[in-house]
């Protein structure tokens, strides 16, 4: 189970300037505190829900962290660069925007709990279009087809806000 968390974070972290206060073994380290508490190794039914869950976890993570930075440094926006490009910007997201981000994610997910999930494992954990299917037993035109979706609707959610 580490194991596979390593391999999220290292997608998650992908591209993260050096000094930064949060590495992937912090971020592992939350994770898998917040995912075993209550939690058996052998209560997953599938790799689908433990990479599920432990993307939403990391995402908790790394939104509480970017809020804690703005909390010290209001209106200075550290910049936090993502692993792809997201929203037509390519390279460092500052820390508001991430909020902002983060909370398009939960309204999508309301909406379409499935597109919400292939996004998040695309944009948060770093994880290919190969992979997302493979977890989710279907093509990899679908999942491209899911990204694209989620892409339009996160771009139309930010220019709304």
């Amino acid at each position: 189970m580490y194991g596979e968390l390593e391999s999220l974070a290292a997608g998650c972290l992908a591209g993260e300037r050096a000094g930064l206060t949060l590495d992937s073994v912090a971020l592992v380290s939350e994770c898998f505190v917040r995912i075993r508490r209550g939690v058996v190794e052998g209560d997953w039914p599938n790799r689908r829900a433990f990479y599920a869950l432990a993307t939403k976890k990391m995402r908790q993570i790394l939104v509480d962290h970017a809020r804690g930075r703005l909390a010290q440094r209001r209106d200075r926006g550290r910049e936090r660069p993502m692993s792809t490009t997201l929203l037509g910007v390519v390279g460092a997201v500052d820390d508001s925007t991430l909020l902002r981000l983060d909370q398009h994610f939960e309204v999508l997910e309301r909406q379409d709990p499935r597109l919400e999930e292939i996004a998040r494992l695309h944009y948060f954990a770093g994880l290919g279009t190969e992979k997302i299917a493979e977890l989710h037993g279907i093509s990899q035109r679908t999942v491209q087809r899911g990204l694209e979706k989620a892409n339009g609707f996160l771009r139309h959610a930010f220019l709304e806000s």
